[in-house]
């Protein structure tokens, strides 16, 4: 006689759920431990500790498993990028032609475009003075002028305001394919961070503790100004 088929033998239940499955029994077990008294007894820690070792080995089993759902989309991406990397890659150890052709057209054009751009600079520095120049003259004839001559001066002004717009339009009308980059060059560390410390002192404490941390995984035990204590904690 044939045995009687049960239920999900013709679909038994995936490596996922059966992983997480057994994840989710261990954080409801550690949950009753979080949620309870603190330990007691010897005995008690001993049975954390196991339930620790077992969450462990569960959560190696998940990490294995992620590894190997992941494994036809990691080959199929490096596939596609070794496709393309001929191409239009970028990196330390390969750039594509694509990349190299438009680095050559750019290296190309750029100091005509330079000389290009040189000219509009000099364009919107000369608009710039005459607005100065129609401002002071707007004011000038404020200060100096009475209730009769009050509207003349203040078609100065409107004037005065038109060229220091067209001086700022030209100023923003750059060559095409040039653009405005920021180049920073520090030339007093320390007074650039006394700067930083007194505008952003989170951030400077924050960037300096991480320097303390590194040197203290590095084995560094005596840091200016830091105060370095060890404790032990679970593994």
């Amino acid at each position: 006689m044939s045995e009687v088929a049960t239920i999900g033998d013709n679909n038994p239940p995936d490596e996922f759920t059966i992983i997480s499955g057994e994840i989710n029994d261990l954080y409801d077990e550690a949950k009753l431990w979080i949620d309870g008294d603190p330990i007691t007894t010897q005995g008690q820690a001993d049975q954390i500790t196991k339930l620790l070792a077992m969450i462990k080995a569960a959560a190696r089993k998940a990490e294995e498993h992620r590894i190997y759902e992941n494994t036809p989309f990691d080959e199929g991406k490096k596939a596609i990028q070794a496709k393309y990397a001929p191409l239009i890659a970028k990196t330390k150890v390969t750039t594509g032609k694509a990349v190299l052709a438009m680095s050559a057209c750019q290296d190309t054009l750029t100091p005509w475009n330079q000389k290009l751009q040189a000219i509009k600079d000099e364009e919107a520095r000369k608009a710039r003075e005459i607005a100065e120049a129609k401002e002071r003259e707007a004011q000038e004839a404020i200060r100096a002028a009475n209730l009769e001559e009050r509207e003349e001066a203040e078609k100065l002004i409107v004037e005065a305001n038109k060229a220091k717009a067209k001086a700022k339009a030209i100023a923003k009308d750059n060559v095409k394919g040039m653009r405005t980059v920021w180049e920073t060059t520090i030339t007093d560390p320390a007074a650039c961070l006394r700067h930083y410390y007194q505008t952003r002192p989170n951030d400077m404490v924050a960037f300096v503790r991480g320097l303390a941390e590194t040197d203290v995984r590095a084995g560094i035990r005596t840091i200016p100004g830091c105060e370095i204590n060890s404790k032990k904690v679970a593994k």
